[in-house]
């Protein structure tokens, strides 16, 4: 299991390189990263004037806010960016574990439906999950150890968390 460098806001512009004031709203980007790269995603921050717009490779992006106190509660990214960030995972072979538990955690969100679960020729176990369009999406179930789920969770929450609701 490889471990991620990608990093919660960064609390600074990354075209400006000016820290992000408490209060401030700013546009936060997943990028997809070549396929040859280290990491499948970086995450980008921009100050409302330097943005301009999705960079060549974006899963989705979102507008936060910089907290004035650091009330701790933590909240996803739009549920649009989530869906595509899904569906990139399920492209790549090599990310088949990360689209598992991303599987289980848009199941537990309630944002995918768990239609029934199957064996294929070779005895491996598939889910069957509805997106909410009801298009079948079949996700081959991956066996890991509690500490590789943590590191694909710690992913997804460096990724896809914000400590303010997106607006």
């Amino acid at each position: 299991m490889t471990d991620f460098q990608i990093k919660r806001t960064s609390r600074h512009c990354r075209v400006s390189g000016r820290e992000l004031l408490p209060g401030e709203d700013y546009v936060s980007e997943l990028v997809a990263l070549p396929v040859d790269s280290s990491n499948d995603f970086e995450r980008h921050d921009y100050s409302l004037g330097q943005w301009n717009g999705p960079a060549p490779g974006s899963v989705g992006w979102w507008r936060c806010r910089i907290p004035v106190m650091n009330a701790g509660k933590v909240y996803w990214a739009p549920a649009e960016v989530q869906r595509e960030y899904f569906t990139r995972l399920l492209a790549e072979p090599r990310n088949e574990a990360k689209a598992f538990v991303m599987a289980m955690l848009l199941v537990r969100r309630k944002m995918l439906r768990l239609e029934h679960e199957e064996t294929d020729d070779a005895g491996n176990p598939w889910l069957v999950v509805l997106d909410p369009d009801k298009q079948s999406i079949r996700v081959r179930v991956v066996q890991l150890s509690m500490d590789e789920r943590r590191v694909i969770q710690q992913e997804f929450a460096d990724q896809l968390f914000t400590d303010q609701p997106s607006g």
